[in-house]
């Protein structure tokens, strides 16, 4: 999934509203998954329709008043970015560019899509596409909106309204387009960013919410959420990490992942990471051969001599030092094509189950869903091959089932691909016994597909952005095959508004309840029951529980506890909370009745050491009287815990008796 691209406004930069014409369309990509039976557009529907485009347009230069774009006074083709859109201004049917395979500043080749097939539906005929060859290139605002200013000449009211009308409809403040493979979210459920995927909710979780599924799809892979906060998606200075990962601001205003050395303060929470930008040349094996030239990457000048070999070539970019790009070399990859040798059936499709090993991985081939569509009889068709390849996770190869029957595999890393048939197909159904690959087959591939022995020129942006190449002479884009253009996509992270993490408050039961809890920084901890019989509040600081405060200092923490004794009561009786680094001044005993036993006493302390402040030599329980002591006792406790405090009355046979007791801290 490719962003919208939502931008902030600019000052004294106008809009961008680039017209263009199409000069070749053809079909990218179908959808693969029927929304419902009777979906006829889906790519075994009745009449597939494409969800995915390839486009080749001019573009007309558009010129402004500004100084301040990236040439002044112009927009070109050089300016068109991943996550724009194009318009038809014959009817405004609108698509998005996902990808951009080359571009310079008089045209581009890109791939738009269908967003969430809405062209598709919306059309009586199911085209995704708009009709005429005429275009508008355009950005979004922030808010979801399309900015087309100054309006084309040409376009007219039904321009304008269906644009207008798509974008109220499909707005991105509200509801935003994730990519989660296989996902099984469901509408009105609540998600986050966390532990390096996009889960439900819980308690452990609940902090990195970022919204709430407003639609799931489509298909398995997609979820449409309504964003917490605002998402960003097109800002390669916000570093690049994995879903849940915390943005900090450090002491140069820059951004880093290094919480333990920034400010604290917490600026996004990441949504999902950055799909890299890698563009690699045609031409194999290239070198100069000419005379010394300059380049500009992404406004860095790079220098040539021109006699570098493709290892020079290489290094040359490297040394230019351009932000965030870097050259390599990497082998020309392996390419197996379906149909090479011959098919056992006339076409790509065996009868399930069968199965191979690819480079050693062994594949079962058992799913039909596809081919039964297709072909209504029991056989695995290009897609099905293509799901259970990529489900046996073969290193490094790609497999590409375009739509049209056929089926290619990629070793990314130019190595040989070896195929060994393990089992045929099934002649219990109608199969022949054939094999996955080789002669007569179920695919046509070849079964030993040597590695290649060539190499291209490859350029690779990490954060996803756009690899913009000025080559005025030409040369480098003659000799190389490397374009500019942008096919990865920045980081997508939820903005914390206040510029701190909104932290959270969990109610736990007792102190071994909040040990348990996966807290962030600056998420607290409400304690019911601290072990004292009080509660406690606690502030989690990236390593340790703080206290904050317990039942006794949210009053004011210098006060007198007392309580009064009657004969017959309990004889042991809970005086209060002191919190630590409190000092108990004095402690009173008012004899207000006389025990009639010599022998009664009371004491004040705690449970292990009952008279810690006072004790049974402190008094003369059968004389009426008030009997003091002044302990100058400073309450400790390691892990921070309130200490409790007890009377203890032993009226041995006395039949009468009153006492208060009073405790007095600071």
């Amino acid at each position: 999934m490719l962003p919208f691209r939502t931008n902030e406004i600019q000052l004294n930069v106008p809009p961008k509203v680039l017209g263009g014409t199409i000069t070749s369309s053809s079909v990218a990509e179908y959808w693969i998954y029927p929304n419902g039976e009777e979906d006829k557009w889906w790519l075994l529907g009745a009449n597939p329709r494409g969800w995915k485009y390839e486009l080749t347009i001019d573009i007309t230069e558009q010129q402004h008043g500004s100084n301040l774009t990236r040439k002044p006074f112009k927009y070109n083709g050089m300016d068109v970015k991943v996550g724009d859109w194009i318009a038809y201004t014959n009817d405004g049917s609108c698509m998005k560019i996902v990808s951009i395979t080359s571009k310079s500043e008089t045209a581009v080749t890109l791939i738009v899509e269908d967003y969430q097939r809405y062209n598709t539906f919306k059309s009586v005929t199911g085209q995704a596409t708009g009709t005429g060859s005429t275009v508008t290139i355009f950005e979004l605002q922030e808010s979801g909106l399309p900015v087309i200013d100054p309006l084309p000449t040409g376009p007219g009211d039904k321009y304008q309204t269906n644009i207008g009308a798509r974008f109220t409809h499909q707005n991105i403040r509200d509801n935003y387009e994730l990519f989660l493979a296989n996902n099984n979210l469901v509408k009105g459920e609540v998600v986050s960013a966390y532990n390096g995927s996009i889960t439900s909710s819980d308690c452990n979780s609940s902090g990195n919410m970022i919204g709430v599924v407003t639609m799931p799809g489509p298909g398995p892979d997609y979820v449409t959420i309504r964003p917490h906060n605002k998402f960003v998606d097109n800002d390669t200075n916000i570093p690049n990490g994995t879903p849940g990962d915390r943005v900090y601001i450090d002491n140069n205003s820059s951004l880093t992942l290094d919480g333990a050395n920034s400010c604290g303060s917490v600026a996004y929470i990441t949504v999902q990471s950055a799909t890299p930008t890698v563009i690699t040349g045609t031409v194999t094996n290239p070198s100069f051969a000419t005379s010394a030239f300059d380049i500009e990457i992404n406004d860095t000048t790079v220098s040539f001599n021109g006699t570098e070999s493709l290892a020079q070539i290489g290094i040359a970019i490297n040394n230019a030092n351009v932000p965030g790009v870097s050259a390599s070399a990497p082998q020309t990859e392996t390419q197996a094509v379906s149909g090479t040798l011959s098919l056992a059936y006339g076409l790509v499709g065996g009868y399930v189950p069968f199965a191979a090993t690819i480079n050693g991985v062994l594949v079962n081939f058992t799913s039909d869903y596809y081919g039964q569509i297709r072909y209504s009889q029991p056989v695995a068709s290009p897609e099905d091959i293509k799901l259970a390849i990529e489900a046996a996770n073969v290193p490094n190869l790609e497999v590409s089932a375009p739509g049209d029957g056929t089926l290619t595999l990629t070793e990314l890393n130019g190595n040989a691909i070896t195929i060994v048939n393990t089992q045929t197909d099934n002649t219990g159904t109608g199969g022949s016994g054939v094999g996955f690959a080789g002669t007569n087959s179920i695919t046509g591939l070849q079964l030993n597909n040597s590695a290649t022995t060539t190499f291209r020129l490859r350029l690779t942006r990490a954060d996803g952005g756009p690899i913009d190449i000025y080559d005025n002479s030409l040369v480098f884009e003659t000799v190389t095959g490397v374009t500019s253009g942008q096919n990865g996509r920045p980081t997508i992270a939820a903005y914390i508004y206040d510029g701190l993490r909104e932290a959270s408050t969990t109610v736990v039961a007792n102190i071994p309840g909040r040990d348990a809890l996966a807290p962030n920084i600056g998420d607290m901890a409400f304690v019911l029951n601290d072990g004292t019989g009080s509660f406690a509040l606690y502030v989690w600081d990236g390593s340790t529980w703080n206290l904050i405060g317990t039942e006794e200092s949210a009053q004011v923490d210098a006060r007198t506890y007392e309580v009064d004794y009657s004969l017959g009561d309990s004889t042991t009786i809970f005086l209060g909370n002191v919190s630590v680094d409190r000092k108990i001044e004095t402690v009173s005993v008012d004899v207000t009745t006389a025990f009639d036993d010599a022998t009664a006493n009371v004491l004040v302390g705690t449970v292990g050491d009952p008279d810690l402040f006072f004790g049974g030599g402190d008094a003369e329980a059968d004389v009426q009287g008030i009997y003091n002591t002044s302990p100058d006792y400073f309450v400790e406790d390691a892990g921070g815990q309130d200490a409790q405090y007890y009377v203890t009355i032993d009226p041995q046979a006395a039949t009468v008796g009153n006492v208060t007791v009073k405790l007095t801290y600071v």
